[in-house]
């Protein structure tokens, strides 16, 4: 059975609140504690994933996500894991989800595009 758009919005915004968990220990913790890093790997995988299977019309409901560099992600670390640099994953859980999540939360109150 396929998930809904709004489930897998819920789906990225509770892997978004993991990632956040994990920022919120600090940055040393996350390079030092070795199940931070692939937590947070797991939660941005999950919100790429979810990303990916959005429908069109859902996406654009959310101008402002940049779902392209979301997907991308998904893909560098399901199948570049090797690549994934740590400090980059820091960046991203500390200034891009917290933006991810405000967006969807703000573009979920606005009524649905017309056109």
């Amino acid at each position: 059975m396929s998930r809904s758009d709004s489930e897998r919005i819920g789906d990225i915004l509770a892997a978004a609140e993991i990632a956040s968990k994990v920022a919120a220990e600090g940055r040393q913790a996350f390079l030092s504690n070795w199940k931070n890093i692939p937590t947070a790997e797991r939660a941005l995988h999950i919100i790429g994933e979810a990303a990916t299977k959005l429908s069109d019309e859902t996406a654009a409901r959310y101008p402002d996500v940049p779902w392209r560099q979301i997907r991308r992600l998904r893909t560098l670390i399901t199948h570049e894991y090797h690549k994934v640099d740590h400090e980059a994953l820091w960046e991203t859980l500390e200034k891009s989800v917290p933006t991810l999540v405000r967006t969807i939360r703000e573009g979920s109150q606005a009524p649905p595009p017309s056109g």
